[in-house]
């Protein structure tokens, strides 16, 4: 008989690592998908199944070795719509007290969630953080005045998290636009450089290529 080890791996993109030239998410599944000939006493069979939220990073970010026998499946799953994220907050709602939640509160949270990626971990956070919020007022009921200010926060914290995700010369292209948009128009003295308010790609790329200089690491092209 052949044995068959199934490994599951959530939101596999963010396996990055230190090396950004080979994510490690791109040398585990070279290793997973060729058990066989680097593992010869293995004597298994491996599926893989990699859930993420993007998968665009995911398969850019395999090398050409890893993309030759690591032949994925796709298998798309749609955003939930506020009835189901209504269903999926109903069971999550044992961790208040009776009474804690508004009426309306499930329902408003649910909304806010269908509307913007319909997301239920984003829905998760926001009944979470609003209930925090309430805590932190001294407040007994949760009420949508509360998720309107856990919206905020938990925007803000999915922000800081996908900054922290991605690789090192993302970063650097992100901190570029932000300087520029906080700094650029009034330090550089550049205003056709910055059409509806916006700086140029062009001038962009500069900045971008100006702090790779001054902390002394590669520097990509434009296009790249």
């Amino acid at each position: 008989y052949i044995s068959v080890l199934i490994c599951v791996f959530d939101e596999l993109d963010l396996l990055i690592g230190h090396d950004e030239s080979e994510p490690d998410f791109s040398s585990l599944l070279y290793s997973l998908s060729r058990p066989n000939e680097l593992y010869p006493n293995l004597n298994c069979e491996i599926s893989i199944i990699a859930t993420t939220n993007s998968p665009k990073s995911l398969m850019e970010g395999l090398n050409s070795r890893t993309q030759s026998t690591f032949n994925p499946r796709d298998v798309s799953f749609g955003d939930y719509d506020a009835v189901q994220i209504i269903d999926i907050l109903k069971h999550r709602s044992d961790a208040f007290q009776d009474g804690a939640l508004a009426d309306d509160v499930i329902d408003y949270v649910a909304a806010l969630a269908a509307q913007s990626e319909g997301d239920a971990r984003f829905a998760i956070d926001l009944l979470r953080e609003a209930g925090y919020k309430t805590n932190a007022n001294g407040d007994m009921t949760v009420t949508e005045s509360h998720v309107d200010l856990a919206k905020k926060e938990v925007e803000k914290n999915y922000v800081i998290d996908l900054v922290k995700s991605v690789s090192n010369q993302k970063m650097f292209s992100a901190l570029s636009v932000a300087l520029l948009l906080e700094h650029g128009e009034s330090e550089l003295q550049r205003k056709q450089s910055f059409p509806n308010g916006n700086p140029s790609s062009g001038l962009a790329y500069e900045m971008y290529c100006f702090l790779c200089n001054e902390i002394d690491v590669d520097t990509r092209s434009a296009d790249s």
